[in-house]
């Protein structure tokens, strides 16, 4: 829709202080959280909008709104911002770690007694409006040093949830210094007990009460302890088997491991002080998550008995399906990296404003919701991939399992069959898994899509295309590093092994066969 524009101030006029928008009633906008809470100016900013924007009662997205276009100075230095970021208000803190600001530290710091800092409600790049922050000379036309325009966030739409409303308020006054917190925490239950209790594609895929299936091993962390337990001393039928693994890279600093020398050992207990700092935080995350068991392959696999480790690595098919959900220390290329990082929390979560339909009083009617994702200089999925997905082994870990938890550097991100979100953007963001990964994930999950087809020809391109991206996914495995060579063609067979339980055609050494119809032509 067309959207009309409201400044308060007018140019050249910086100098002066910020006029708002007369008549806005306070109930107009309302702010969610106590604990993460807009500066007075930006309570101002989003008042200005409720009252000038036409908002119906009933909406499905942000393109029935006629959003008013809507600027106003939000400050007149950059001690001005900081001293807003710092009482925890998200706008400004966004604005604050913005690229412009980061990267033109010198320039602002020289100007910073003649700045105003004007911050945008953006309507005219589509349905979605974008809040925008620009840096001018105050009294003048002439932006400082000619920066552009630079968005900090993005609205995604109204909120639907009501639980991800609701997980959302409750995280934002809970501690979030690192990816461990438990704001951080609070998310990831969500993910995962929306997966399990609305996902049906999920609950079909990954059976977790009827599978028969459970490790040899599994660490055991209840009670305070942690130690190594065998499955078939400690599961009677129709127990609970439910357990997480993890996926990381073991990197060059010693790691522990189960050997034939400890294994009696392990079984009693083993001292969290050996664990690894990756090995510790994956055992508090899995408390975290309610679960009492995880699968660490170092210490689930008797590391120099030849025997177990070829009888172990036959069943990888099965670990990764089978778990509840995997943990994946994306960004550790070894263990004393961890899986948790610091960062500021307040950049990476979502910020949400209540906007009652236009024309209406305060309790008539719910408001509606409207969420933020914040954008930083540390956003994206840009550069390259994090260590873990360097790693051969890592690939059928990737495709195998139904549910991850992702520590992905500064951001948590989740993945399953049915959808995948981050911190930022907790239903949305971007997926690690590029084209013949889905492919061949959806063959695993959904065989029908990948191998119930016709014989190859000309007039089957979608038969050759998904086998195509078998060859991709090939070329990617090869890609990647291994510590041993011998291991190359075990480790994708876990993939092929999931596979093949679904199709008559014949695989060796990485190769399906396809017979092509005959032809003499």
């Amino acid at each position: 829709m067309h959207a009309c524009t409201v400044s308060t101030y007018s140019r050249p006029a910086f100098a002066a202080s910020p006029q708002y928008i007369h008549g806005p009633s306070h109930h107009l906008c309302q702010f969610p959280y106590s604990h993460m809470m807009f500066c007075q100016k930006c309570q101002q900013f989003w008042k200005a909008i409720a009252s000038t924007s036409k908002i119906p009662e009933a909406i499905e997205s942000c393109k029935d709104i006629e959003w008013t276009r809507y600027e106003t100075v939000l400050h007149h230095s950059i001690r001005e911002l900081e001293q807003s970021s710092n009482a925890r208000c998200p706008i400004c803190r966004a604005i604050q770690n913005s690229p412009t600001i980061y990267e033109r530290q010198a320039v602002f710091s020289a100007h910073d007694e003649l700045l105003d800092i004007v911050l945008y409600l953006e309507t005219d790049r589509g349905p979605q409006p974008m809040l925008c922050v620009a840096f001018w000379e105050a009294g003048k036309v002439e932006k400082v040093a000619r920066l552009p325009k630079q968005m900090i966030a993005a609205c995604s739409g109204p909120v639907k949830d009501d639980d991800l409303a609701a997980t959302l308020d409750r995280a934002a006054q809970l501690e979030n210094n690192n990816t461990g917190s438990d704001a951080t925490f609070e998310l990831a239950t969500f993910w995962l007990k929306s997966c399990l209790n609305n996902h049906a594609k999920c609950r079909e895929i990954s059976p977790i009460l009827q599978s028969p299936f459970v490790p040899t091993r599994l660490i055991d962390v209840s009670n305070n302890a942690v130690k190594l337990v065998e499955s078939k001393n400690v599961f009677k039928e129709g127990d609970d088997r439910s357990y997480v693994s993890l996926s990381h890279c073991w990197g060059v600093v010693h790691i522990i491991r189960t050997l034939r020398e400890n294994y009696d050992a392990h079984l009693q207990n083993i001292d969290p002080d050996q664990l690894s700092k990756t090995f510790r935080e994956a055992v508090h995350a899995t408390k975290k998550l309610g679960l009492r068991y995880v699968w660490i392959d170092s210490l689930c696999i008797i590391q120099d008995d030849k025997a177990d480790w070829e009888k172990e690595a036959a069943t990888m098919c099965d670990v990764y399906r089978n778990a509840v959900f995997k943990i994946a220390a994306a960004h550790a290329a070894g263990g004393d990296t961890g899986c948790f990082i610091d960062r500021d929390g307040l950049l990476h979560f979502p910020f949400l404003v209540d906007i009652l339909p236009s024309g209406l009083p305060s309790g008539s009617t719910k408001p509606h919701r409207f969420q933020f994702d914040s954008y930083s200089r540390e956003q994206g999925l840009g550069g390259p991939d994090p260590p873990l997905y360097g790693r051969a082994w890592v690939l059928q870990e990737q495709l195998l399992s139904p549910r991850m938890l992702i520590y992905d550097g500064s951001q948590v991100r989740w993945e399953c069959a049915s959808g995948h979100g981050s911190e930022r953007s907790p239903l949305g963001g971007m997926s690690r898994h590029i084209g013949h990964q889905r492919s061949i994930r959806a063959g695993i999950f959904d065989p029908e899509e990948f191998f119930d087809l016709p014989q190859i020809d000309d007039k089957h391109f979608a038969a050759r295309f998904q086998l195509q991206n078998w060859c991709y996914g090939v070329m990617d495995y090869t890609h990647r590093g291994m510590t041993q060579p011998s291991d190359r063609l075990v480790a994708i067979h876990g993939i092929a092994q999931a596979l093949d339980r679904h199709t008559t055609r014949e695989y060796y050494a990485g190769i399906w066969y396809v017979a092509p119809k005959n032809r003499l032509h």
